[in-house]
């Protein structure tokens, strides 16, 4: 499940550039197959920064469809050397991926009563350090 659509993509950009980004065969016309694909790569980075929330979300919080869209058209553009990346597009990419770092951190969020991902259970981690346990207690230490 991708985080935003084509018509995320198409609210952002001219129908005529996203023609020229995916059509491959020359068909004139959206290659919906290239657009799956570079949003699924842009969901994928989006889950990348965001391991502290159950993933993937859903419903889809505002904040991951707009990164989701930002680093998709990004990526459509490199698909494409000979186009020149405009600046609003490297601009957007840029605050996208900060974005996603902030999150990581634990600065930022990706939107407001978001589960959280579960600590524990099977395979997972319990958030407590094997062998936690007390090893010495104070009056085993005076001579120390």
């Amino acid at each position: 499940m991708s985080y935003a659509t084509l018509q995320d993509l198409l609210g952002h950009m001219a129908e005529s550039d996203l023609i020229d980004l995916t059509d491959d065969d020359a068909a004139n016309a959206i290659d919906q197959v290239v657009v799956d694909h570079a949003l699924a790569d842009a969901t994928a980075v989006v889950n990348s920064y965001c391991g502290k929330y159950a993933l993937p979300f859903d419903p889809v919080p505002d904040m991951a469809r707009i990164l989701c869209t930002d680093i998709a058209i990004f990526n459509l553009y490199a698909r494409r050397p000979g186009h020149e990346l405009p600046e609003a597009i490297k601009e957007r990419y840029r605050k996208a991926m900060e974005h996603l770092q902030r999150v990581q951190a634990g600065s930022a969020s990706m939107g407001a009563n978001l589960p959280l991902a579960e600590i524990g259970g099977s395979g997972g981690q319990s958030g407590l350090a094997p062998g936690n346990e007390r090893i010495f207690r104070r009056d085993q230490t005076r001579w120390f």
